[in-house]
């Protein structure tokens, strides 16, 4: 990783998996977002970025004061959990009015990302032991998804 980014930076890379998981949640938030759009009903997704707000103005404040080391992973994690909290709550405000479509799949969808949260935060250094967790991700992943794949190949 050296000869990549200089040493000087080395100290921020454990922020790296954080910052991409709160995106992810921003992602899938953002796909969700669809349904208040459809329903003609903006004011859910102000409601919620409100809150997401309040979230991260909150995390930051509370936690900065209190930290004194590691001041540059505070905002990182208050992404996380703002951006988390905001597709949640997204999800179960949805859930009673138009995503009935996701209810037979979310426990596949959770259990994916939790699999995948999990080697993201075991995977601390460019080790051998990286590359067999994500090589064993990839197993199970397509043993858990060859019926469906098998059906689309079809």
């Amino acid at each position: 990783m050296e000869f990549l980014i200089d040493k000087k930076y080395h100290a921020a890379i454990p922020i790296i998996p954080i910052i991409m998981m709160g995106n992810l949640f921003l992602g899938i938030y953002t796909n969700l977002s669809i349904f208040y759009k459809i329903i003609d009903k903006p004011i859910i997704g102000t409601y919620i970025s409100l809150i997401g707000v309040l979230i991260t103005f909150l995390f930051n404040a509370i936690f900065i004061f209190i930290s004194t080391d590691n001041s540059f992973m505070i905002p990182a994690w208050g992404t996380f959990t703002s951006y988390g909290f905001m597709l949640i709550v997204l999800y179960l405000w949805g859930k009673k009015q138009f995503l009935q479509f996701c209810n037979k799949k979310i426990k596949n969808i959770v259990m994916h990302f939790l699999f995948a949260l999990f080697i993201v935060f075991m995977i601390k250094k460019e080790t051998e032991l990286s590359f067999l967790l994500q090589f064993l991700y990839l197993i199970i992943i397509f043993f858990l998804e060859k019926k469906r794949l098998s059906s689309l190949i079809k």
